[in-house]
């Protein structure tokens, strides 16, 4: 599968670099408005980006997630440790836009051979929970950081819409999102005060990175 720098570069790198040092990571929590005003603390971010489906005029007009990613960084050691990428097979439309296929790195083909959404969902719990973190102790904590436009919330909410619409006999959808999932750090308001500063070398990417979270700790 595409490797995930591969995939988000240089949107995942330049959001990311300036996470610790300079983002809450409440603000992106919007499904939790009642937050404490103690600092919070992870002992990592998994960066999360997710594709969604688009009509042939290029516009999302059926929303459905044909791919999900995600890189896990730890704070304490500055890094990248583990990576995850799945493609999805959409319930609705099947035929995924060229534009957007292009845009994900995938081809029609992954798309149809793919898993349905809740078992990459599955997948995707599974992973974090083999590194060792979850949504409570003992597990390691982690905060989801959305690396992209995309509302998350809203990327799930239609994702269940979908399913229900085209199962309309059982209209819950088979999955439930992890807890981590229904909140998340995200980084567009940052990634729009800082788009005209531009930093066009991968390794200065990584460099400002680890200088953020040598700044802001966890």
């Amino acid at each position: 599968s595409n490797s995930f720098c591969t995939l988000l570069v240089p949107s995942l790198w330049f959001r990311l670099l300036f996470f610790a040092a300079t983002a809450d990571p409440r603000r992106g929590q919007h499904l939790s408005p009642s937050m404490s005003t103690e600092p919070a603390i992870f002992d990592a971010y998994v960066a999360l980006r997710v594709t969604t489906n688009a009509d042939s005029a290029g516009t999302v007009r059926s929303p459905e997630i044909i791919e999900l990613a995600a890189a896990l960084v730890c704070p304490d050691h500055r890094t990248l440790t583990a990576e995850f990428h799945a493609v999805v097979r959409p319930t609705t439309a099947s035929q995924v836009h060229p534009g957007t296929l292009t845009k994900a790195g995938i081809a029609q083909q992954q798309v149809d051979d793919a898993k349905p959404f809740g078992v990459v969902l599955s997948d995707f719990a599974a992973w974090i929970d083999a590194l060792g973190f979850g949504d409570r102790p003992p597990k390691k904590s982690y905060c989801v950081v959305s690396v992209g436009g995309t509302d998350l919330a809203r990327a799930f909410k239609h994702q269940a819409q979908a399913e229900a619409a085209a199962t309309p006999a059982t209209p819950a959808p088979g999955w439930a999102l992890p807890e981590a999932l229904t909140r998340w750090a995200s980084l567009f308001p940052l990634y729009v005060r800082l788009r005209n500063k531009k930093v066009k070398r991968l390794d200065e990417m990584r460099s400002r990175l680890t200088e953020g979270l040598g700044a802001g700790g966890r």
